[in-house]
């Protein structure tokens, strides 16, 4: 470190005119823009148009509208954030002398767990080391979405209401980091997907932020709303297909020449969503808030542990065998997988193979129960018309859906009672996973080939051993295909058990 303090400043600012038109009883016409900026990069002029519109199907001459067709397209954009910015002034590649100097060496000669001596140029051979810079590139863009929907709004009884939107999202200059020293190296032809030969490594590693990722998403929803006196129901599916050449801005494409070699499954693509919560106001002002929730699982992408595209990570696909018999394949569900197409002790003919495609394993699906409870306790003068309580939402995916545009998104019941006083004491209790069911992660992707014997325990799956060209019996490591954490997100809460219980305390004043 040759300069512990780094410092940056930033301004984000946005100015929006929007406009609703009711054009006659049926009708309503919404329309208008936003306009964005910042000063970290060169794009400082982001323009988002947003229109939408609600027709009313049915109704007239005095009677309420059951059915209304809603649509909507809008231009939605992602800032630049300050901690990428900040890397380029720690490791800024302009100057002789960056703020924090980092390296990658490639097969190094030593490994100590209790190492003090700083690795440096002297910690291995000068050809092995590989120092790190990043940097802003020039022509980058603010990543934007562009999002259209179509749903139907559908009053289905006095109480009940639903709605099913369609919504198509594409992405562009979405967020990436590249490596320019791997820029020479390529070695994928792209019309086949196979490798073409063997490259190095790079000598520096040269990071810069780009914005040249796509992504395009097809989204079904349908909710149902239902409301009663004491008891509110939601319920919520969806169905995704999501596909990308990046999955954000830490993301290193493969070849840094092709982003296209990448293009599959997004890292979001989980394909069905579903959940049912229900609100029940007790006695003694009690809430009661039981959630059920399901969903596929997600994509994960499977590795070779090598970098065989010489871009310093080891993210390298591995391909399709030709044969399940060939030396260095791995026999997984999704095929027989050659762990080392080309290199040193690759299979004779393994250029010829064709590369698996990105995000091909899909993990565990995932679902639970869970519960809320909470009892409000208001004190103080009272208040007219006072709610004080209120209700969380939930957005999920990344359309219309999230973004209020579709028709779809709204209350989805009160979490806590309401008290017309001025003050009030809410205490909860709440419970996740309260059946223990055990939610796993994306599983470990990375083949990782290692050499068995009498005392290496990584053979313990015999559906991944292997035979490398030397005669020796090797395997994939050891957690290859398996899960080794439990599942985040919104309903986990946290990945340190399956089951957790939270209590809280909140005054509202």
């Amino acid at each position: 470190i040759n300069n512990p303090t780094s410092k940056a400043f930033l301004i984000d600012a946005a100015l929006f005119y929007q406009d609703n038109w009711n054009v006659n009883r049926r009708f309503e016409f919404s329309y208008g823009v936003r306009w964005e900026t910042q000063n970290d990069i060169n794009d400082h002029n982001s323009w988002a148009p947003r229109i939408s519109l609600a027709y009313a199907l049915d109704g007239g001459h005095g009677k309420k509208a059951k059915t209304v067709l809603r649509a909507g397209y809008g231009w939605f954009y992602t800032p630049f954030h300050i901690s990428e910015y900040l890397n380029t002034v720690r490791f800024n590649y302009s100057t002789s002398a960056p703020h924090e100097q980092q390296f990658t060496i490639t097969n190094p000669s030593f490994y100590n767990p209790n190492q003090t001596t700083p690795i440096d140029s002297s910690s291995s051979s000068a050809s092995a080391i590989a120092p790190t810079y990043y940097t802003i590139s020039p022509n980058i863009h603010v990543a934007n979405d562009m999002e259209g929907a179509i749903g139907i709004d559908r009053q289905l009884a006095k109480n009940i209401t639903s709605n099913i939107t369609y919504l198509y999202t594409q992405g562009v200059h979405q967020y990436l980091t590249n490596n320019l020293g791997a820029l020479p190296n390529v070695n994928v032809d792209p019309a086949t997907h196979t490798y073409i030969t063997s490259v190095s490594s790079p000598s520096q590693n040269i990071y810069q932020y780009q914005s040249g990722g796509i992504y395009k998403e097809s989204q079904i929803i349908a909710t149902v709303h239902a409301y009663f006196k004491t008891l509110t129901l939601f319920s919520y599916y969806s169905y995704s297909n999501a596909k990308a050449d990046t999955n954000g801005i830490g993301y290193h494409p493969t070849v840094a020449s092709n982003l296209g070699v990448d293009y599959g499954r997004a890292n979001f693509d989980v394909h069905n969503r579903f959940l049912i919560l229900a609100t029940i106001q007790a006695p003694w002002r009690l809430t009661f808030a039981p959630m059920m929730f399901a969903s596929s699982g997600s994509p994960f992408n499977i590795t070779t542990g090598h970098d065989l595209t010489g871009n310093n990570f080891y993210n390298s696909r591995p391909t399709y065998a030709a044969s399940c018999s060939e030396p260095n394949t791995v026999k997984t569900q999704y095929g027989c997988l050659d762990a080392i197409p080309i290199g040193p002790g690759a299979t004779p003919g393994g250029t010829s193979e064709r590369i698996i495609p990105y995000n091909l394993g899909t993990g565990p699906a995932n679902y639970g129960i869970n519960m809320r409870i909470s009892k409000v306790i208001g004190f103080g003068p009272k208040i007219k018309g006072g709610e004080n309580g209120g209700f969380h939402g939930h957005r999920h995916g990344r359309g219309l859906g999230g973004r209020g545009l579709s028709g779809n998104a709204g209350p989805i019941g009160r979490f806590n009672a309401s008290v017309p006083r001025k003050y009030t004491l809410t205490l909860a209790a709440f419970g996740t996973n309260l059946l223990n069911h055990q939610n796993l992660a994306a599983p470990n992707g990375t083949i990782g080939l290692t050499t068995a014997s009498s005392s290496n325990t990584a053979c313990d799956g015999s559906n991944y051993l292997t035979t490398s060209t030397t005669g020796e019996t090797e395997c994939a490591a050891r957690f290859f295909l398996k899960s080794q954490s439990l599942a985040g997100g919104f309903f986990s809460r946290n990945t340190s058990g399956n089951r957790s219980i939270f209590f809280e305390a909140t005054l509202n004043f």
